[in-house]
């Protein structure tokens, strides 16, 4: 967190947005994003301690598949909300706070994605072991 209101804070020189961009100050942004990246860190700690729940609890391989396909689309979820939250910040009044916006909300689609990606590949029902003979 504090690499990003760092980087925010060296290069807070105000740019001309356009009527339709909402803009905000650079460390308004800072706050906020950082605000909305706890809460979804926070999210994130709750997991591990399931995690840690179904290595100690030795569930099936299937109970255990399901819980971590419900743990993958809750963490969809709470990406979805960090990414709104985020987008209603505004733009930081930056010579290029379009661009830092655009770049961190594309960082966190992609943090977003590999999460539907693992929540999908573990959806699947593997095959079914061949029995030797």
């Amino acid at each position: 967190m504090g690499a990003v209101a760092l980087a925010f804070g060296m290069v807070a020189i105000p740019h001309g947005a356009s009527a339709a961009e909402a803009t905000t100050t650079p460390a308004r942004y800072v706050r906020q994003a950082c605000a909305a990246l706890n809460n979804w860190n926070n999210t994130s700690d709750n997991d591990s301690a399931l995690l840690k729940a179904l290595d100690a609890n030795k569930k099936s391989p299937r109970s255990t598949r399901q819980a971590l396909v419900a743990l993958y689309a809750k963490n969809v979820k709470a990406t979805d909300k960090l990414i709104a939250a985020t987008k209603a910040t505004g733009i930081p009044r930056l010579a290029d706070g379009q661009q830092v916006a655009s770049d961190y909300v594309q960082t966190l689609g992609d943090i977003r994605a590999a999460y539907t990606q693992r929540r999908k590949r573990r959806s699947r029902v593997p095959p079914r072991p061949v029995a030797l003979h």
